[in-house]
């Protein structure tokens, strides 16, 4: 399989643009375009690194193409991408996984509490959560740390990428929170047409991931 892959937007997506076509010939390499139609900043990638492509033979290099509009600053893409290189939680031992339904409508919902989560560092976990309803491309969530604070964040998707419902994130972005002890995750808000969405949810250890050494590599 190449050892180069593109994504990008719709500008790396669209033939007549020849995005593609022009590395290869300043290369001189394959290069393999996953790039997508309408799928902003993030579609391609929620895509491409919980696939089977990525997760059993990563390449070599990928080339991102963004427009500036973006802002890479933006902690709802990275806080998705950067678990999903290991693919969540799926090659490892969850510290915690339960699964429960929601009504969408009934507001605030407590998803995650374990004892075993109030010894963890909160920047340390990766919760791996999969809506029933494959249509749902954002969750609003509130975060509790044990030094009192919470935070209040959108996971949210492009809603071209087929992810089937499957939510993967890390907590805890901010430094002063790295170390704190986790408490709970609480759902605020799912957007699902459904009346009743079951959500099947798993905690594991970023550090225990096993691709993790390698992505740092």
């Amino acid at each position: 399989s190449p050892q180069i892959v593109l994504l990008g937007t719709s500008f790396t997506a669209l033939p007549k643009f020849n995005f593609d076509g022009f590395l290869r010939e300043a290369l001189g390499k394959d290069v393999m375009n996953v790039a997508m139609t309408g799928g902003e900043d993030r579609g391609a990638w929620l895509e491409y690194l919980p696939s089977d492509g990525f997760q059993k033979a990563p390449p070599k290099l990928i080339i991102w193409e963004t427009p500036s509009h973006y802002s890479l600053s933006d902690k709802s893409l990275f806080r998705q991408l950067i678990p999903l290189v290991d693919n969540g939680c799926a090659n490892s031992t969850p510290i915690m996984e339960g699964k429960q339904e929601i009504q969408p409508t009934a507001g605030q919902n407590e998803l995650v509490f374990s004892q075993e989560l109030l010894k963890e560092k909160a920047g340390e976990l990766v919760m791996d959560m999969t809506v029933s309803d494959p249509t749902v491309h954002e969750l609003e969530v509130t975060a509790w740390y044990g030094n009192g604070t919470s935070e209040a964040f959108k996971v949210k998707q492009n809603s071209r990428a087929n992810t089937g419902g499957r939510f993967v994130f890390l907590l805890a972005q901010d430094e002063s929170r790295h170390d704190q002890s986790f408490i709970s995750l609480d759902l605020t808000k799912v957007k699902s047409t459904e009346s009743k969405v079951s959500i099947a949810t798993k905690v594991c250890r970023q550090n225990e991931q096993p691709g993790l050494q390698t992505a740092r590599r």
